[in-house]
């Protein structure tokens, strides 16, 4: 829980950020993070994630991001009772505004856990995916987003892929539209989009394991890319970042391909 204001933390003692537990609200907003400026230009500190106290006090605050109402075609989300019902079932349903529509099976080994009260859906990198069955809804053409939280517990020196329009069935047929993942550059791992367009972009930051993060990207009706880490620009704005809508390209959370380079961790949200 969030630590009462008289709480004492003696310097050099390591902290674990805690999570909005003492339920901070916002209106229109979802909690994202916590920041030592307030206006989210100091630094961000994740919940869950680690830290050593300073010598003097430090104050957190908290961060939001603008709850999308409008635009959706995907919205799977394991805190939404609506998306992820409590209990063990791993069935993902696509909560829009309004409806639910589109109920995702898991596919591979996915399990669930709810470390901390959290839930999250748990992928072994091996053929472990959802697929968006609604595969019309999944086509955008021109100005898109997406946006999840993940996990990464394993960090493979290749592909870790996080989310793809790019195959047309679990052989790996190609039906190209965009692929997102975490791939090697510059000696570290970062957001990494191939769209068909524009081939093997990366952002800036470098991502480890153990630790929760807020990843995605946009491309505008431009065609311009820009990836984002913690509700943060990462990396400068990329021109050129066209894509199709292929018919043919299902949408996958993870990577039906088996033995190839799939995501190793947690996922609690995918929006589109």
């Amino acid at each position: 829980s969030t630590p009462a204001a008289s709480a004492s933390i003696a310097a050099d003692t390591t902290v674990t950020v805690a999570s909005n537990s003492s339920g901070f609200t916002r209106t229109g907003h979802t909690f994202v993070a916590w920041n030592t400026a307030a206006d989210g230009s100091g630094t961000q500190y994740v919940a869950s994630n680690t830290f050593a106290m300073p010598s003097a006090d430090r104050t957190l605050y908290a961060q939001w991001t603008r709850i999308k109402t409008t635009g959706l075609v995907v919205n799977l989300d394991t805190t939404n009772p609506q998306s992820l019902a409590s209990g063990t079932t791993t069935t993902w349903v696509n909560a829009l505004p309004g409806s639910s529509v589109s109920s995702q099976n898991a596919n591979g080994n996915i399990t669930r856990t709810s470390p901390n009260g959290f839930p999250q859906l748990n992928f072994d990198g091996n053929s472990d995916y959802y697929q968006y069955t609604t595969v019309a809804n999944s086509r955008i053409t021109g100005a898109m987003s997406v946006e999840m939280w993940i996990n990464p517990s394993t960090l493979t020196n290749g592909w870790n892929i996080l989310a793809t329009r790019w195959f047309s069935d679990t052989a790996g047929t190609a039906a190209n539209d965009w692929h997102f993942a975490l791939y090697p550059s510059g000696g570290t791992l970062k957001l990494n989009l191939y769209t068909t367009g524009l081939s093997n972009q990366s952002g800036s930051f470098s991502s480890t394991t153990g630790k929760w993060y807020l990843v995605g990207f946009t491309i505008d009706s431009s065609n311009n890319l820009q990836f984002y880490v913690n509700g943060k620009t990462d990396g400068s704005v990329i021109a050129n970042a066209s894509h199709v809508t292929n018919t043919s390209a299902q949408l996958w959370i993870g990577d039906g391909r088996a033995n190839v380079g799939g995501f190793i961790g947690g996922i609690s949200k995918f929006q589109v």
